[in-house]
């Protein structure tokens, strides 16, 4: 009789032969016969397959692919298409878990009526660490998009400090898109919560993300990010209820805060034109023009992005986004109240 597969985890590699082995043993040293690791190798060039084929011996508990470099979404999607476990979730190859991370996720999965579980994590960055804890509740997915919490970036933008019931990926074809390269994480999540009902959180750190420096590459803003950003954000707002007031209150600064952040990325990316960045910014405003902006919300959105284009003497365009907002006739009909 074929055991029971409680829980796939899911790991991209590439060229990761500096930081696989430790993860490998830090995994394999806590790894209960319920689990699978599916390891996916993206076309690495250098020695990841050596130490691939250390932790691969006598261990059955692990599959392995070798693909043509495709990119980290493609890697995911083959591990998905692998998966056994009634729950899945991620570990990127150069991050880490905690000590008792198998004891956490087991106990938790043992709630069958959970489609989405969210735990605590450490974003390690060049100047600073962020923790992120929940405190342990369970929501009914209305309630959770209530709360101010799913408005945390460690929410929507990553997949690994999350357990996914695989049957409701499997149900909905829920993939990364290969097609775009970035906010692939974010747009898996928007999607998985769409088809969700019940959520649980839980306050334990099991996973420690290491934020790597940008290079000149990763760092470097395309004009057709934008494009799916917008896209994503689209079939967020189908989510969010616009009667209710707190829910579209904390919804609007969560997407000033990603409007304040396409501005600046374009604006500070001496790779884009002025008219590319215009275009950019007129595309990024429809975000948020529909929902329901009080002064003092427009008011924040306006300043934080003025007091930034005046830091990086953008003069033009400051001049093209005061005009945008009809920021003149707004400040007149605050004086006449």
């Amino acid at each position: 009789m074929e055991k029971t597969i409680k829980i796939s985890i899911i790991i991209p590699i590439y060229n990761s032969e500096r930081t696989l082995g430790k993860l490998l043993n830090i995994l394999l040293m806590q790894l209960p016969s319920n689990a699978q690791l599916i390891l996916i190798d993206d076309g690495s060039t250098d020695n990841t397959s050596e130490i691939l084929k250390i932790h691969l011996k006598n261990n059955t508990n692990i599959l392995h692919k070798r693909i043509e470099k495709s990119g980290v979404s493609t890697a995911r999607n083959e591990g998905l298409k692998m998966a056994k476990g009634e729950y899945v979730t991620f570990v990127d190859s150069d991050d880490e878990v905690a000590s008792n991370y198998f004891d956490v996720i087991n106990e938790l999965i043992e709630d069958k009526n959970i489609d989405l579980f969210l735990f605590g994590c450490v974003i390690h960055g060049p100047n600073k660490n962020e923790i992120y804890s929940p405190i342990n509740l369970t929501y009914e997915k209305n309630l959770f998009l209530m709360n101010p919490i799913f408005f945390d970036p460690a929410v929507l933008n990553f997949p690994w400090n999350k357990i996914y019931k695989r049957k409701i990926i499997d149900e909905f074809e829920i993939m990364f898109d290969e097609s775009i390269g970035i906010a692939e994480d974010f747009g898996f999540n928007v999607k998985f919560l769409k088809k969700a009902n019940q959520i649980k959180t839980s306050k334990e750190v099991l996973y420690y993300y290491n934020r790597m420096i940008p290079n000149s590459i990763t760092n470097t803003r395309h004009s057709f990010k934008t494009d799916i950003e917008i896209k994503i954000l689209t079939e967020l707002n189908e989510m969010i209820d616009t009667t209710n007031f707190e829910l579209e209150r904390n919804y609007f600064k969560y997407l000033v805060n990603i409007f304040i952040g396409l501005v600046k990325s374009d604006y500070i990316n001496e790779n884009l034109d002025t008219n590319t960045c215009k275009n950019n910014f007129i595309k990024a405003k429809k975000i948020i023009e529909y929902r329901n902006i009080n002064f003092d919300d427009k008011r924040q959105l306006i300043d934080c992005t003025f007091l930034f284009l005046i830091k990086k003497l953008k003069y033009e365009q400051f001049i093209f986004i005061i005009k945008n907002y009809n920021f003149f006739s707004t400040i007149y009909l605050k004086i006449r109240k």
